[in-house]
């Protein structure tokens, strides 16, 4: 199974996370790669269940809000439009739900660190569209 080359980063942080926080259940049953390389499918299926939950949520929250037209919000509305769902979900969840990074990271799945890696990629592209 493929991944977006930036998600490349996260998914693989998070199997190496999760291979230490293993470790004990390794019983050397099987080799080192094998038993880390299911940890990795086990990752890839994680982060693509949390994609298409992203992207039901967003269609539900362009439902709740398809009037909203000053310039300044159909501005940031288009650059969000053209961030990744990770990106748009983390921008979503630290802004709009105002959840804590501990909680972003509880929401996706995904540890501390990655949400925090996540939310500054997430800025850097906002700031990078918005600037353009």
């Amino acid at each position: 199974m493929r991944l977006p080359p930036d998600a490349v980063e996260d998914v693989v942080q998070e199997t190496l996370l999760a291979a230490v926080r293993a470790m004990t259940q390794w019983h050397r049953r099987a080799s080192f790669a094998t038993w880390t390389a299911g940890i990795l499918r086990y990752k890839i299926a994680d982060y693509y269940r949390v994609q298409k939950s992203t992207v039901m949520r967003l269609e539900a929250l362009e439902a709740l809000h398809p009037d909203q037209t000053t310039d300044h919000i159909v501005d940031v509305r288009l650059i969000l439009d053209e961030l990744q769902p990770q990106y748009y979900t983390v921008l979503r969840l630290r802004f709009t739900d105002g959840l804590s990074f501990a909680d972003i990271a509880q929401e996706l799945g995904v540890s501390l660190e990655a949400a925090k890696s996540r939310y500054r990629r997430a800025m850097a592209h906002f700031r990078e569209a918005w600037d353009a």
